[in-house]
């Protein structure tokens, strides 16, 4: 259910780590971020190399900034700050 859990509510957080594929990730970018704490850090992986720009172009949207890549055997990790 994502973000979707009652435990949740209003709580901020400063590390959100999320490893799913690039539909949910982008998906779910609105709940990542009302619940990432300004100045955070959210650590998306789980999806393929050709996915990365569309994953940041939508946190992008959101005022997210890039802040790391990583690639591994056709796998990507992206981390981003609020």
């Amino acid at each position: 259910d994502g973000y979707a859990s009652k435990i949740l509510n209003d709580q901020k957080f400063d590390l959100i780590v999320s490893n799913i594929l690039a539909n949910p990730l982008m998906q779910q970018a609105p709940d990542l971020v009302q619940h990432l704490q300004k100045g955070g850090y959210a650590i998306l992986s789980g999806f393929l190399d050709k996915h990365e720009a569309e994953i940041k172009k939508t946190y992008y949207k959101y005022g997210l900034e890039h802040v790391k890549s990583i690639a591994i055997d056709g796998w990507r990790t992206v981390i981003i700050r609020s």
